[in-house]
């Protein structure tokens, strides 16, 4: 999923930007790939992955202001 989003939408829609770019991203496994890592070098999109169990230091609005809106949308 998120080789589809890097390649299909975050690098066309970016593609008018100077670069090189800097995309910050959680810790997910998921996220490193050999075909991720190549299509960041070449695209020139520096990569800054935050620490595994940090959202709560680290990313204080996903945790106060958009919980309310993630208990919504599961119910």
């Amino acid at each position: 999923m998120y080789e589809y989003w890097l390649e299909n939408l975050f690098i066309p829609s970016t593609a008018h930007l100077n670069r090189p770019l800097l995309l910050i991203i959680d810790g997910h496994a998921s996220h490193v790939s050999l075909k991720v890592l190549d299509l960041l070098k070449k695209n020139q999109i520096i990569c800054l992955m935050l620490p595994s169990h940090s959202t709560h230091a680290l990313q204080p609005l996903d945790v106060v202001a958009f919980s309310s809106v993630k208990q919504d949308w599961s119910s």
